[in-house]
């Protein structure tokens, strides 16, 4: 966002803040991760830009009457990055066991490891839709699929929505490899969500 008074930032995930008050920013550097802290439904970032006291609009800064087209404040890359989202993954990973959506919010999930009783791959989604179709598939070093499950298409638009599949870990222990998992939000026939990830042993 071009310089226009402070930012205030709402609804952060705790613990997840990175940087102080005060303390100058680059353009793009992380600050910390969107939570649901406060008095909020669903994970997502309220912003509000002050300057000289007073609230200020960054899609329209100037005050008066009128619809007149205004340049934004925020950046050309800022404005693509914000572009309207119909579901989004918004947290993806490996955990050595059943999650929860707390857990998930708090972040900070106990790795996946050599050792790990099980390996749980889970993805939050926001923005899902009546209809939408969530499958998610566990798949091993030699390619062999693990785990897999797709859901019955849901029964009503959801804010967010937490999936997690797994497997028992096998008598002859983990094989050392990289396990991917892939996630995708089925709508209408089409992929409208998707998310790949991994991690190695």
């Amino acid at each position: 966002m071009a310089a226009a008074g402070r930012p205030k930032y709402c609804h952060m995930a705790k613990g997840s803040i990175g940087v102080r008050q005060g303390q100058m920013v680059a353009a793009g550097a992380p600050i910390g991760r969107v939570g649901l802290s406060g008095d909020t439904e669903f994970p997502h970032l309220h912003v509000t830009v002050r300057q000289q006291g007073l609230a200020v609009d960054p899609f329209a800064p100037r005050a008066g009457p009128g619809c007149a087209p205004q340049a934004p404040l925020w950046t050309a890359q800022a404005m693509r990055a914000m572009a309207y989202k119909r579901g989004a993954a918004l947290n993806a990973g490996f955990a050595p066991g059943p999650v929860t959506p707390e857990q998930v919010e708090a972040g900070g999930l106990p790795a996946f490891g050599a050792s790990s009783a099980a390996l749980v791959a889970y993805v939050r989604t926001i923005g899902l839709e009546k209809g939408d179709v969530l499958e998610l598939a566990i798949a091993g070093p030699d390619g062999a699929v693990l785990a897999q499950n797709r859901l019955a298409p849901l029964d009503r638009d959801k804010a967010q929505y937490l999936m997690f599949i797994g497997k028992r870990r096998p008598a002859s222990g983990w094989a050392p490899g990289s396990y991917v998992a892939r996630y995708q939000v089925i709508r209408a026939g089409r992929a409208a969500v998707s998310r790949k990830f991994e991690v190695r042993l």
